[in-house]
């Protein structure tokens, strides 16, 4: 009996702790338009520490993009630009949020 209480509870457990929702913010991010002028649309991408990659997380047409990102945790964030033959820039500088 003992054994059977202890499987309802460690299954109870894991069914809490994974229907906890991860608690997001919105952050608004803006940047200066490039001065190209073929240019047609940004690729805003983030990483968050410990991770060294830098993941595309959005395309937006203007310069200004909303973005949800794990609240209590460091994010960083880079642009690019991407002109109408497809070909992107290289990345802005870093920006680190808080």
């Amino acid at each position: 009996m003992k054994h059977l209480c202890l499987t309802y509870l460690i299954f109870f457990f894991l069914i809490a702790s994974q229907s906890a929702p991860a608690r997001t913010i919105n952050l608004t991010l803006t940047w200066d338009r490039n001065p190209e002028r073929n240019i047609t649309r940004y690729s805003v991408y983030y990483r968050q520490t410990p991770s060294v990659y830098f993941r595309r997380l959005e395309t937006v047409t203007g310069t200004t993009a909303t973005v949800a990102v794990p609240d209590n945790s460091v994010v960083y964030f880079k642009v690019t630009a991407i002109n109408s033959a497809g070909l992107e820039s290289p990345f802005s500088k870093r920006v680190r949020w808080p």
